[in-house]
């Protein structure tokens, strides 16, 4: 899913942390910033959140027992976006390069994720 803004990048940010905080808490999730991408991990599903000066990019790959939730997380997520970035008129259809594939097929994307969760952080401010 994409929303464009017109933020300062740390309001952004701000807004972000806010929209996933009750991910984290729901299902036990953990995050971390790298940059100015969020990365958050939990029971059955992973998503990252790509902040730019202009954009914002959410991307979710959901698990098995997550996947039958979809719409549900899915009005959620458009719900707190509406709340922290304004209507949905920079709202775009969601990304199908993960969230529409199984978990299996996503293994090599994550992988690459992975390593980069692991590189050290450089942040530009």
């Amino acid at each position: 899913m994409k929303r464009h803004h017109a933020l300062p990048i740390e309001t952004a940010r701000s807004r972000v942390d806010e929209l996933f905080e009750a991910f984290r808490h729901r299902f036990a999730a953990s995050s971390r910033w790298k940059g100015d991408t969020l990365y958050l991990s939990g029971r059955d599903f992973e998503a990252r959140a790509v902040l730019t000066p202009t954009e914002l990019d959410i991307d979710v790959d959901l698990g098995l027992r997550a996947s039958l939730f979809k719409s549900v997380i899915r009005s959620g997520i458009e719900s707190e976006l509406e709340k922290r970035f304004g209507p949905p008129g920079g709202l775009h259809e969601a990304s199908t390069r993960r969230t529409d594939r199984p978990r299996a097929e996503n293994e090599a994307s994550s992988d690459l994720e992975r390593r980069h969760e692991e590189a050290p952080e450089t942040r530009t401010t």
